[in-house]
C-alpha cells in the first residue's frame, strides 16, 4: 500500500473512531434523559408534557445538563402545586367548620392562583373569596360583592367575617398548614371588589397526579 492509501485509512478509521464515541455520548446521554423522565413519571402538566416531549432530542452533554434543569423546575412548579392545592382543601375544611358555604375551588383568571367563595346565608349580597398564590405561597382572604351593594353593606359584611377571616389562619396551623405572617387590613380601608373572573380548575401548570396527592 502507498502512503495515500495508508493516509486514507487512517482518515476512515478516525472517523470510524468519532462516530463510534458519538454514538456512545449519545447512548450515554438518552438513558440520563430516560431516568430524568422517571423523576416526573408522577407529575402532570402541559410543562411536564413539553419536557418529556424533549427527552429524545437530548443527545450531548450540554442537552443533558439543559434537560436535567427543566426537569428540576417541572418538580419544584409540581410541589408548589401540590402544596396549593393542599391549602385550598384544608382552608375549604376550615370555613366549613365556621360554618359557611364552600364553592367548588376555581381558578382565578387575572390572577395566579386557585380560591373558592365561602358564604352565610346572613350575607347573602357577600362572600368571602379565599385564595392561594402558588408560586408565592401566599394565602389571601377578602370580602367580595356577589351582587349591587352600597358602602355600609360592604363594611358590615366586612366586620361580620373578620374574625372569622383570622380565625381560618389559626386553624390552618391545626390542620397541618405552617405559616409565617399575616398582613390584615381593617373594615372600609380598601372598596370591597367585585367578583372576579374565574373558570373550573385546569391543569394547565404541573401537579401531581391524583393517586399521588390522596396518598
Amino acid at each position: 500500500r502507498g502512503p495515500e492509501q495508508e493516509l486514507a485509512l487512517l482518515e476512515i478509521d478516525h472517523e470510524v473512531a468519532a462516530r463510534a464515541k458519538q454514538q456512545r455520548v449519545r447512548s450515554r446521554c438518552q438513558a440520563g434523559a430516560e431516568a430524568e423522565l422517571l423523576k416526573i413519571a408522577h407529575v402532570e402538566g402541559e410543562l411536564a408534557e413539553a419536557v418529556r416531549a424533549r427527552a429524545r432530542s437530548v443527545t450531548d452533554q450540554t442537552a443533558l445538563a439543559t434537560f436535567r434543569a427543566e426537569v428540576r423546575d417541572v418538580l419544584d412548579e409540581a410541589e408548589r402545586e401540590a402544596n396549593a392545592i393542599f391549602i385550598t382543601n384544608q382552608a375549604a375544611s376550615v370555613m366549613s367548620e365556621l360554618g359557611y358555604v364552600v364553592d367548588e375551588p376555581f381558578e382565578l383568571i387575572e390572577q395566579h392562583g386557585d380560591g373558592f367563595f365561602a358564604r352565610r346565608d346572613d350575607l347573602p349580597d357577600h362572600a368571602l373569596q379565599v385564595s392561594v398564590d402558588a408560586m408565592a405561597g401566599v394565602l389571601q382572604t377578602r370580602v367580595i360583592a356577589i351582587s349591587q351593594t352600597n358602602a355600609d353593606e360592604d363594611a358590615r359584611a366586612e366586620n361580620a367575617t373578620c374574625e372569622d377571616a383570622l380565625a381560618l389562619v389559626e386553624r390552618l396551623g391545626v390542620h397541618g398548614v405552617e405559616f409565617e405572617t399575616i398582613f390584615h387590613r381593617a373594615a372600609g380601608e380598601l372598596p370591597v371588589p367585585a367578583a372576579p373572573q374565574t373558570a373550573p380548575r385546569k391543569k394547565r401548570r404541573a401537579r401531581l397526579k391524583e393517586m399521588e396527592l390522596n396518598r
